[in-house]
């Protein structure tokens, strides 16, 4: 989703996006926000973006996924199933 370096994993999704180059309209709003336009702005930095996506990562790892009978795969992500 990055015509810039698409064979590299690196910060320049967030360059392009503030140069008006954002793949979907949803990416373009971030930039009217100015709190989303900061952390845009920040994530442009290549170390800040490793570092940031590092630490989403771990936090990601520590959500509990829940299995077997506990658990369930939603028919509509944005509902219980009844």
């Amino acid at each position: 989703m990055d015509p810039g370096s698409p064979a590299r994993f690196d910060s320049h999704y967030y360059v392009n996006l503030k140069l008006g180059r954002g793949l979907f309209r949803s990416d373009a709003a971030l930039l009217a926000d100015r709190r989303a336009a900061d952390m845009i702005h920040a994530l442009t930095k290549e170390g800040y973006f490793l570092q940031e996506f590092k630490n989403a990562v771990r936090k990601m790892g520590r959500v509990g996924v829940l299995t077997g009978g506990q658990g369930e795969i939603r028919r509509n992500c944005r509902a219980v199933n009844s």
